[in-house]
């Protein structure tokens, strides 16, 4: 029996559940990905070196908190280290939570006190980032154990106690202090009967919160009560709606969980002082002290709660996690990397409802960049606007801001990459992929000091900090940076013109970086694929004289299928200007044909057809120009 009761209170469920967790949120869920996706589905958590953003974030309430957070969040960008802050923020939910129940005599261990800990795990699986509503909750909680710790002797001290660590808690984590004021006057009003007394201490610690917001804080009241609350508009933008929803429900878990409890050992004390017939004290004997207990066995019984806590935590953490959103973000995370031949690899697993413009735009960058763009560019599901994010997206979005900036960069069209740079900062703040892209276009047109005020903001950055501070260097021994080919090929695809940007459409705008640099291949294969994409196959038969100057050594198999095309429909034979077209696409182009032809498919409607011809044909221009589908296509 001894043996077992030592087995009840060995920690070994909570090691196992934390390990897990840290395993599953590091391999699986992956939080580097939440980093790639600050500045883009919700607000860049910002964080600098130095004393000046210190004293600034920390003057205003809550920005102890917010400063704290924004550090923590930068680890992100190693998955290893986001799972560790992840799993430390959820350990803390359990022990705090259990440290309340103790409290009000139950058990530390407790399932239920698990379950903060579960929602956070199913929040992030979801790819939200919660991080700083948890932390303000934890630091209330935190507040409500060590005030209820504390062994007042008269209400007096008690109350005064209380009164300043309200006030304190305000300036610390913002309007979370609220939580902590109803929650301390709910269990001394619960736990202790002290209802005339618990009421006085809920209206003191809320006057002085109205207090400390009167004196030092220049916002509406209604908005200075809500600071890093879930109810905060704000806040929810900034940390993503799945975040709101799951700390609003922590806190009243919690809230209502510690009043059961207390409510629970409150009747539980009132039986004890009472006398109990024989029986009632057999009857409590057998059920023990744990509500619904059948067990005497506490092996059993510790055994059926952890199934249970497993099978809660795979349900709960399966309904959430969003595989397609991880699939989105580990594409797009490779393609800012530049690891193109590890975003086509990721593309083979994101082709179901998932796949959106952005998605295909990274696709073709990583299909130009792996030299297969005009070869395989109908082997993934495409869509004209995806090309350049400039046509056929309502709207402004911060994700077609960033995606289309890099785009416009590498094209060598830097007044348009500024243009949308800037535009992205002003919506998400100071994102250090977005200084460290401006610096770059500062360099390349040779305003070597702006580059240097991005790169002196970027330095303060725990992540790209040195990185920046290099690049400084290098700009101190050359300020042109003429040693950098990446540097030296964008000033010659530069446009000379510092012109507005006013509706570009994709044929002006790849049009005009060719005419001032017709070796520019990266424009010459995207206007290609603008063409081939709007169904314009004539254009690259017209096009075929620049080929060989621009280092082909075979005409690429989509172009090829365009050229069979526009033939067969012109019934004229072009200047081929020494090029053929190879047997298998004239093969492939007669079998496409003969489909058509078969009797035994001449009685088919067109989605019949497109059926039978998508076996063979779905990555083809032939069966795109026909069906406006590639492969893939949903």
């Amino acid at each position: 029996m001894k043996a077992v009761m030592e087995l009840r209170k060995m920690p070994l469920r909570g090691v196992l559940f934390f390990s897990g967790m840290f395993v599953f949120v590091w391999l699986a869920v992956e939080p580097r990905l939440i980093y790639h996706s600050f500045g883009m589905l919700f607000g860049y958590p910002e964080f600098s070196t130095g004393w000046a953003f210190f004293k600034e974030v920390v003057a205003a309430p809550g920005g102890v908190v917010e400063y704290v957070g924004g550090f923590l969040s930068q680890w992100f960008c190693f998955s290893g280290l986001g799972a560790g802050i992840i799993t430390m923020s959820a350990w803390s939910f359990y022990y705090l939570t259990g440290s309340l129940v103790a409290l009000c005599g139950g058990r530390r261990d407790n399932i239920l006190c698990y379950l903060p800990a579960i929602g956070l795990t199913a929040t992030y699986s979801a790819y939200s980032h919660p991080l700083n509503l948890c932390l303000a909750m934890l630091t209330s909680l935190l507040f409500v154990v060590v005030y209820e710790r504390i062994p007042f002797r008269r209400n007096v001290s008690k109350g005064a106690v209380f009164v300043i660590l309200a006030a304190v808690l305000y300036y610390i984590a913002g309007g979370a202090s609220v939580f902590f004021v109803v929650l301390a006057a709910a269990c001394e009003i619960v736990m202790r009967r002290g209802v005339r007394f618990g009421l006085v201490m809920l209206a003191v610690g809320l006057a002085a919160i109205r207090l400390v917001i009167f004196c030092f804080v220049d916002i509406p009241a209604r908005q200075a009560y809500t600071i890093l609350l879930p109810i905060d508009p704000e806040t929810a933008k900034q940390t993503g709606s799945h975040s709101a929803v799951l700390v609003s429900g922590v806190y009243c878990f919690v809230f209502l969980f510690v009043l059961l409890m207390a409510l629970r050992q409150r009747k539980v004390a009132s039986k004890a002082s009472g006398r109990q017939t024989r029986a009632q004290r057999k009857r409590k004997a057998l059920k023990g002290d744990m509500p619904g207990k059948r067990f005497s066995s506490g092996r059993t019984m510790w055994v059926i709660q952890s199934v249970l806590l497993v099978g809660i935590t795979v349900a709960a953490v399966g309904l959430a996690w969003d595989r397609d959103e991880r699939q989105l973000l580990r594409i797009s995370s490779f393609a800012r990397d530049q690891k193109w031949p590890d975003v086509l690899r990721a593309a083979q697993k994101t082709l179901g409802s998932s796949y959106d413009v952005f998605c295909n735009h990274d696709i073709n960058r990583a299909l130009f960049h792996t030299g297969r763009l005009g070869s395989d560019l109908f082997s993934y599901p495409q869509h004209p606007s995806a090309l350049l994010l400039i046509t056929g997206i309502q709207g402004r979005s911060t994700i077609r801001d960033l995606k289309g900036s890099d785009m416009f960069l590498e094209l060598g069209d830097v007044n348009f990459a500024e243009q949308l740079a800037y535009e992205t900062l002003e919506l998400r703040g100071d994102n250090p992929h977005v200084l460290d892209r401006l610096a770059r276009m500062s360099i390349v047109k040779g305003q070597t000091e702006t580059a240097r005020v991005f790169l002196g903001a970027l330095s303060k950055d725990l992540v790209y900090g040195d990185y920046a501070e290099g690049l400084i260097q290098r700009l101190d021994n050359d300020s042109k940076l003429t040693g950098d080919k990446t540097i030296e090929h964008l000033r010659n695809c530069m446009l000379v013109a510092d012109e507005a940007v006013v509706n570009y459409d994709e044929e002006t705008l790849l049009g005009n970086l060719l005419e001032r640099n017709r070796h520019n291949r990266m424009a010459f294969e995207y206007l290609m694929a603008y063409y081939l994409l709007t169904g314009r196959h004539e254009k690259i038969t017209e096009n075929i004289q620049y080929f060989r100057d621009l280092g082909y050594d075979k005409i690429p198999r989509c172009y090829e299928e365009a050229i069979a095309l526009d033939i067969a429909m012109s019934q004229k034979e072009p200047n081929m200007h020494g090029w053929t077209i190879s047997n298998r696409t004239v093969q492939r182009y007669e079998a496409f044909n003969s489909v058509g032809r078969n009797p035994i498919y001449s009685s088919l409607d067109p989605r019949g057809l497109k059926e039978v011809l998508a076996r063979d044909f779905a990555d083809t221009y032939f069966f795109y120009y026909l069906f406006g589908l590639s492969r893939l296509s949903k």
